[in-house]
């Protein structure tokens, strides 16, 4: 073994993990470990957020600095930055890495004040202007920046060219800033998806001039894909889900229901939640009907805080009660689903790679999977789809006029 293997084998120790790294996921790490960018893509699921978790311990093993560990909490020297588009996400993640025994953070109101010690600072692109996140940086212990779902650079950072049209999230196009701060640190962009359009965006906005491209095949072969033209509205086109949950209940299977838009989620909630009645909630004895006996739920950026977290448990929980989650593309990034076999897409997104992100939160397990994206009345009227989008549409409803 070289001298990179040595220290992710022994950090893998240190993390009590008995396993063998991906290649995918090695070549990232002995990448990044020689001082190199890395713009990395890799199926979801595939384990892109381990190339992260190992960085710090195996800078400090590289450097001859022993991490201590004392009470089942693993010191280090080291720091990494985390990009991370979601406040719900960032959560998961913080508490996927304190599950390791590792000191990790997120810049927001309801983090730890004790930022100063994490080993892992989670963060949005917006919080990189702070007055907390500027002493972080001064420390000189950041040794990588991870831009997780780099896609959000294209997608959220900037308009979709249209006139006077603004970007979402402008603080993405302006993550590349943070290299006249920390010059010599390498940035790794990991993402499921990039189209070339995409690509381009990430390598110019990041000033990743010369960097190492890492992929692995992002064929998810247990996901089947079809599409569904109705001439029914957007109700009709879930009677039969809603049917299932009147007869089946907390037997139903687990669906995503992905929507277009924050208005079409909420109305398809609302119309379940009216349809069902006391339905809605699956109750033993004196429980509350609330949002933890739910057999519905809602996710989506304007959703508050104690229900996106208990959608979030749900779905990457096996024993949670919430069978249908009408969502946004905010839930598709990112989340480990657990036992969810089929993506419902209520209008088609907007990208291809939309597309791809979200159902990459089903078929996780390696089950037959199924993605349906449902055309219905009037659901593309005012939307701007990009080409790839539209052609997938063109040739999937051809398909099916042929057969």
């Amino acid at each position: 073994m070289d001298k990179f293997d040595v220290a992710i084998a022994q950090a893998l120790d240190y993390l009590k993990l008995d396993i063998i790294l991906k290649e995918f996921q090695m070549n990232v790490v002995h990448n990044y470990m020689s001082g190199r960018d890395v713009f990395c893509t890799a199926g979801t699921g595939a384990g892109k957020s381990m190339t992260y978790i190992l960085a710090p311990i195996v800078q400090d093993i590289f450097e001859g600095l022993c991490p201590q560990v004392e009470d089942g909490i693993i010191t280090l020297k080291s720091t990494v930055i985390i990009v991370q588009p979601l406040k719900a996400l960032m959560h998961e993640q913080m508490q996927k890495l304190e599950n390791f025994g590792l000191k990790a953070n997120y810049l927001g109101e309801d983090g730890s004040k004790d930022r100063m010690t994490a080993n892992y600072i989670i963060t949005a692109p917006e919080s990189i202007k702070t007055e907390i996140f500027q002493k972080i940086i001064e420390t000189g212990k950041v040794k990588y920046v991870f831009i997780d779902e780099s896609h959000c650079i294209q997608t959220l950072g900037h308009g979709k060219g249209k006139k006077h049209d603004q970007p979402f999230r402008a603080c993405y196009s302006e993550l590349g800033n943070l290299r006249s701060q920390i010059p010599n640190v390498p940035f790794i962009s990991l993402t499921a998806t990039a189209t070339a359009l995409i690509k381009a965006t990430i390598l110019t906005d990041l000033h990743m001039n010369n960097c190492t491209f890492v992929a692995q095949d992002a064929d998810r072969v247990n996901i089947r894909y079809s599409l569904i033209k109705l001439k029914s509205d957007v109700y009709d086109a879930m009677d039969w889900l809603l049917q299932e949950l009147k007869v089946n209940g907390e037997f139903t299977q687990r669906v995503l229901v992905f929507c277009y838009s924050k208005e079409v989620c909420v109305n398809l909630f609302e119309h379940f939640k009216a349809e069902l009645g006391s339905d809605m909630y699956s109750v033993m004895d004196n429980e509350p009907q609330d949002d933890r006996s739910s057999l519905i739920g809602m996710f989506h950026r304007g959703t508050r805080e104690e229900q996106k977290k208990t959608a979030l448990t749900a779905f990457t929980s096996h024993t949670s009660k919430i069978r249908v989650l009408f969502c946004t593309a905010s839930f598709g990034m990112g989340v480990d689903v657990n036992n969810c076999h089929l993506a419902v897409h209520i209008g088609p997104p907007t990208l291809i790679d939309e597309l791809l992100q979200q159902t990459g939160r089903i078929g996780r397990d390696g089950h037959q999977s199924h993605a349906i994206v449902v055309l219905y009345k009037n659901c593309m009227v005012g939307r701007c789809l990009e080409d790839e989008m539209k052609a997938y549409i063109t040739i999937a409803l051809y398909v099916a006029e042929q057969y």
